[in-house]
């Protein structure tokens, strides 16, 4: 996964309606008259994030079922891990020394100088797919720019804890072997090419993660609209791919059961914006959507 798509993963962003300070959304069925939430999320926002979201407490509440784009714990399962772990090496006739060329390879030293580790030489992951090392710089990247936030306590994990502790279900939209295999399936070849486009841009999507972040605290959708609207017209295979055939998916499971159950979906914000996005769908399908103030 190159860091412009952990920009679009991450894409937490923006609803263009309503206020420009907006996470959380109800959805009404008008013919049975469940009422489920949506909340958009930042995969770099503090958990502290969590406790300035009117209406949130209320919603999880409200909740008979509660989703997330993963199931969380089924994730941290040993064998799942194992198996992601698994999918990021690579063949031995692939490693990255052999998919680089040799100034390719200087760029990517340079570009770990900066924003990788001293603790792990850069030679040591070279047994990696390109995606994988792609992954490892990102979240190294993601440490140094954001210092001061623990990209180790995520919100949307805090949540299916909270839930769980309410006695709430919890499920997944995805499974780990989909994600594993979304993040990491595409060919050798093609992981090398984003790995490359990726390190000779690398200061720039430094800075556009800061800015998202700092954007998603702030709640101002107007700055995360743009910066979501420039990554999704610079790389729209990686939108497609990350964001629109996702969106689609998870509306075949959702609409449907809102009808009759009352959801929390915990997703990335980016999976809620424009005119693919999930409010959007949702409201194309009949259901009230509306900011919760």
């Amino acid at each position: 996964m190159k860091a412009k798509s952990l920009l679009v993963m991450a894409m937490t962003a923006v609803i263009a309606t309503a206020a420009h300070s907006q996470l959380l959304w109800k959805v009404t069925d008008n013919n049975s008259g469940k009422t489920s939430y949506v909340f958009g999320t930042h995969h770099f926002a503090p958990l502290s994030m969590l406790d300035s979201i009117k209406g949130l407490d209320a919603a999880l509440q409200n909740a008979d079922k509660v989703y997330g784009e993963l199931d969380m714990q089924a994730a941290m399962d040993p064998s799942a891990l194992m198996g992601m772990q698994q999918m990021m090496m690579a063949p031995a006739d692939s490693t990255i020394d052999k998919v680089l060329t040799t100034k390719q390879l200087a760029d990517l030293n340079m570009a770990w100088a900066k924003y990788g580790t001293d603790q792990i030489p850069l030679n040591a992951l070279y047994v990696l797919k390109p995606a994988g090392l792609s992954t490892q710089l990102a979240a190294l990247m993601s440490a140094k720019v954001l210092p001061d936030i623990n990209v180790g306590q995520g919100i949307d994990n805090e949540l299916q804890v909270r839930a769980r502790k309410a006695g709430k279900q919890v499920a997944g939209l995805e499974t780990m072997e989909f994600q594993t295999n979304m993040l990491l399936g595409d060919p050798i070849s093609k992981q090398a090419e984003d790995l490359v486009e990726t390190i000779e841009d690398i200061d720039a999507e430094a800075g556009k993660l800061v800015r998202l972040t700092n954007a998603y605290l702030a709640q101002n959708y107007k700055d995360i609209e743009t910066i979501c609207a420039e990554s999704v017209l610079k790389n729209p295979e990686s939108a497609e791919k990350m964001i629109i055939s996702r969106n689609n998916n998870w509306m075949k499971q959702l609409e449907p059961e809102m009808k009759n159950t009352n959801l929390l979906v915990v997703v990335g914000a980016g999976h809620l914006v424009g005119d693919k996005g999930i409010l959007n769908q949702l409201k194309q399908a009949g259901y009230t959507v509306t900011p919760v103030k």
